[in-house]
């Protein structure tokens, strides 16, 4: 089955479920309010299921969006920071835009600063299971009992890369911690010692102590908020080169230099995977299919 209809059979399943599961709530709150007299009022019921049902579905769709889901799990970090702040000081900014010496942009979720460290947050919403070690390019969501599987990049990776275009961005290196953050939890099947729970952002931040004096964790933070101030692309445009470095690929151009994408076997497992062809100055390579 091709991509494509694999896509519209996954979007068929739930569009049904969202049906059904809308259809029994809209019953569910018409019965309520057509009997509030004592004496069924077919009329009330008729249109308080249409009413009720219309905006259900509405409410679904807009929570179900990645960028709704996104917004949502990012707030729950936020309150796991003010609480650490409360505790152990420090500053945090989300949402910044960093632009790296390749030109290229990255998206930080969150960045706390204290004495503790400088810890770089990727939070990620996602439900169902995750399945995905640190080496593995692409990790697999499995939704709807197995019935819908989904690919989604390495979270390590992506925090990696905006780690180094952060470093990138300070006038000087700075040791940073990369957390990632399952806002649901669902981390039992992720073999990484980089991925937590929102009760494991705490522990990893009282796991650190790099004991930096307050002018350097106010200095640090002023840099950083001064991105956040004036932004060096807007989000609009951050997507957008996103699309563009993926559309690159699929024409076997690297997204880092520029250089094109050969086929290679790698000496250690025999696998093939596209790398650059100015290796070893771009380490760029993406597995083959």
């Amino acid at each position: 089955m091709s991509r494509r209809r694999k896509r519209l059979t996954r979007t068929g399943t739930w569009l049904r479920l969202l049906l059904i599961l809308a259809s029994l709530v809209a019953i569910g709150l018409s019965l309520a309010i057509s009997n509030t007299t004592g004496t069924f009022n077919p009329s009330a019921f008729f249109w308080t299921f249409i009413v009720s049902f219309l905006v259900l579905i509405v409410a679904f769709i807009i929570l179900s969006r990645p960028s709704v889901k996104g917004r949502i799990g990012e707030s729950k970090v936020n309150r796991v920071l003010k609480r650490l702040i409360s505790k152990y000081g420090g500053y945090f900014v989300h949402d910044v835009i960093v632009k790296g010496d390749d030109g290229k942009t990255s998206q930080i979720d969150h960045i706390y600063i204290c004495s503790r460290g400088v810890f770089v947050i990727e939070t990620k919403n996602y439900a169902g299971r995750i399945y995905g070690s640190d080496n593995q390019k692409e990790w697999t969501q499995v939704l709807a009992y197995g019935n819908s599987k989904n690919k989604l990049y390495n979270p390590i990776m992506q925090n990696k890369t905006h780690i180094r275009r952060l470093n990138e961005a300070l006038p000087k290196q700075l040791n940073m911690i990369s957390v990632v953050v399952f806002v649901q939890g669902n981390i039992k099947y992720i073999d990484s010692e980089n991925v937590y729970t929102l009760s494991g952002l705490k522990e990893v931040v009282e796991a650190h102590n790099a004991d930096y004096p307050d002018s350097e964790v106010d200095a640090i933070a002023r840099i950083i908020q001064s991105y956040k101030d004036n932004p060096v692309s807007t989000d609009k445009e951050h997507v957008t080169r996103i699309k563009e470095a993926k559309r690159g690929i699929e024409n076997g151009i690297c997204p880092r230099c520029g250089g094109e994408l050969v086929l290679r076997v790698s000496r250690k497992d025999g696998n093939r995977f596209y790398g650059c062809s100015n290796y070893p100055n771009c380490t760029f390579k993406k597995p083959a299919r």
